[in-house]
């Protein structure tokens, strides 16, 4: 608790070195929280010198304790090979285990995984899936995946109105820091748009409309 107090600046100066302080002493008796959050400080040089190998270990540590961002953090460090060898089949376990508890963007990268078929069997129907249960909860990268899949018809038939639901969706849901991808999903969303009649786009912004995260 003093840990965080000091993180986040309640009541007291927020002081990110004690922060790192306190943290430590909770991850040394196996507080996954603690390690997690304290590993996030090492790989950002918050408070702490910046040290990935650390990072990467107490990463571990919280992961095989059942902490979801842990298990995604590690899983992305496998991926994309950030102090450790890159390994997409371990990539995937921890994916999947993050992706498990509701994690979003696990379960986005997880659908990707599927979908290349890098470190587990291609499998387009469970990349959907998983694609589908992140869209759900908003995560605007699986919403713009599943509106260019419904766009093309690959791994599920053709279907426009899906097509527009879903990258318009994409496209209010991409943060103003990543306005690239905003552009390019207003920009499918629009193409789809333009095949449509009015009959047609009226339906479809209709499902936009009543969407609602789950």
């Amino acid at each position: 608790a003093l840990a965080s107090l000091f993180y986040n600046g309640l009541g007291i100066a927020r002081d990110f070195g004690q922060a790192a302080h306190w943290y430590r002493k909770a991850a040394e008796q196996g507080n996954a929280t603690a390690q997690s959050t304290l590993a996030s400080m090492l790989e950002r040089g918050l408070g702490v010198a910046k040290d990935e190998a650390a990072a990467t270990e107490l990463f571990r540590s919280a992961a095989r304790l059942g902490d979801a961002r842990a298990q995604y953090a590690l899983a992305t460090r496998y991926h994309n090979g950030t102090s450790l060898a890159q390994d997409y089949a371990e990539a995937a376990l921890w994916y999947r285990k993050a992706a498990d508890q509701g994690h979003a963007e696990a379960q986005y990268w997880l659908g990707n995984l599927y979908y290349a078929g890098q470190g587990i069997e291609r499998d387009w129907k469970l990349a959907v899936t998983w694609y589908r249960k992140a869209a759900d909860q908003a995560e605007a990268n699986a919403q713009y995946a599943l509106g260019g899949i419904y766009e093309r018809g690959t791994a599920l038939p053709q279907d426009d109105a899906q097509a527009f639901k879903w990258l318009s969706l994409a496209a209010t849901h991409f943060a103003p820091a990543l306005a690239e991808m905003r552009a390019a999903a207003e920009a499918s969303r629009d193409r789809v748009a333009a095949r449509m009649t009015g009959e047609q786009l009226v339906s479809a912004q209709s499902l936009v409309r009543e969407w609602q995260p789950r």
